[in-house]
């Protein structure tokens, strides 16, 4: 069994891409245009370009890197557009998970879908937040040490960003279970867990 440590990727592209669609924002007018193409001149993508493709997780993970490669730099009005590229590349992710994949694999799968999930729902969609904390708890008890370790830190993170819809009793386990958190490993690789749940 694979416990090998890695940066995590994915939850770094989300965030890029978050900031990519802000810092365009800047730079264009929200005129809209009618023959499917930019103001550079390049065509809107099509839906060949978005339909996840067969092939092997190696495959799948490189169609999605270059999906995010292209949210970077797509117009932020065109939101329905936005939103069909990045669920393409949650799709793409939901498909290595459903199959025979090394554990290297699976983690950046399941980085890549919340990465997703969560720029959709910031981005386009705030409906599909509610439907993250349902991802992650399906690796809550994965076999890979890695994959277990992001998806109980990001819940306690998602617990922690929602701490003002919580009553006192719910505050007070949220704050139990991060101490536990933080005790039941090392605090160099729980770090980053402990200081988003403080920010919140």
């Amino acid at each position: 069994m694979s416990t090998s440590k890695r940066i995590p990727v994915w939850p770094v592209a989300g965030l890029l891409v978050l900031l990519g669609v802000g810092l365009y924002a800047w730079h264009r007018s929200s005129a809209s245009v009618d023959d499917g193409k930019d103001k550079d001149g390049k065509q809107a993508t099509g839906k060949d370009e978005i339909a996840v493709p067969d092939g092997k997780p190696a495959d799948l993970l490189k169609f999605m890197r270059k999906q995010v490669d292209k949210v970077r730099e797509m117009p932020p009005e065109k939101k329905e557009e936005l939103r069909k590229v990045l669920q393409s590349v949650a799709d793409a992710a939901e498909k290595i998970l459903a199959m025979k994949a090394t554990a290297t694999e699976r983690f950046e799968a399941v980085q890549a879908k919340w990465a997703m999930l969560r720029v959709i729902s910031q981005t386009v969609d705030k409906s599909t937040a509610k439907g993250i904390p349902k991802f992650l708890k399906r690796f809550t008890d994965d076999k890979e040490e890695n994959i277990r370790e992001f998806a109980i830190g990001r819940l306690l993170v998602d617990r922690a960003e929602n701490v003002g819809t919580l009553n006192n009793k719910e505050r007070e386990q949220l704050a139990k279970d991060v101490v536990a958190y933080v005790q039941g490993g090392k605090i160099e690789e729980r770090y980053s867990v402990l200081m988003a749940v403080g920010q919140m």
